[in-house]
């Protein structure tokens, strides 16, 4: 078995105007050539308890497949890409139906992540997950509509005292809100009045 194990934990404080991924803070190993994470990495990108995530594991078929169908060792590992698309899958279960407005105001204001997070109507732990599940849209890795647009102001400084660099994000509200509009089966309208459709349709 080839492993290669990586564990990256956050090494500062969260500071409220820079976020840590949080992809920074599971276990990943490669077993034969692919990328995968334990239960406890599944648990960091969905935000779920363990006892609820093993009791999903037995009842939902939307569940990720474990590598080689089996325990390698004492653990079920499972391929990170399956567990970022269950975990978007879960965030748009629990988002449908329930488009939230942007909170009013100037829409060319940049929002950093906690005032973005306020202005779309969920906890900032939330946000933080959201963005890890985005990045590969972003990046051009994953086609589909992510669950948060593509920051507008992106700019990276070092964070902490130990001279790490970041990306610190922001969104124009204008962008959070036809973002916000153009969910499928939203009928919010965006902030220019236009309603949107979503991407690549």
């Amino acid at each position: 078995m080839n492993t290669a194990t990586d564990t990256l934990t956050s090494a500062t404080a969260h500071r409220p105007h820079w976020e840590h991924d949080v992809t920074d803070e599971f276990r990943t190993e490669t077993i034969d050539g692919i990328e995968c994470t334990d239960r406890a990495g599944i648990a960091a990108l969905t935000g779920l308890a363990l006892n609820s995530l093993n009791m999903k594991a037995l009842k939902d078929d939307a569940f990720p497949q474990p590598i080689r169908g089996q325990r390698i060792g004492r653990t079920f590992w499972y391929p990170v890409d399956a567990v970022r698309a269950y975990a978007q899958h879960l965030a748009e279960l629990a988002d449908a139906g329930k488009p939230k407005p942007v909170a009013d105001g100037d829409p060319d204001e940049l929002l950093d992540p906690p005032a973005a997070a306020d202005a779309i109507g969920i906890n900032y732990e939330t946000f933080r997950r959201y963005v890890a599940l985005s990045r590969p849209y972003w990046d051009g890795i994953v086609e589909g509509r992510p669950l948060l647009p593509r920051p507008d102001v992106v700019t990276i400084a070092e964070r902490g005292n130990l001279g790490q660099l970041g990306e610190h994000r922001e969104w124009r509200r204008a962008t959070l809100a036809e973002h916000q509009a153009s969910r499928p089966g939203s009928r919010a309208t965006a902030a220019d009045g236009r309603t949107g459709r979503p991407a690549n349709s």
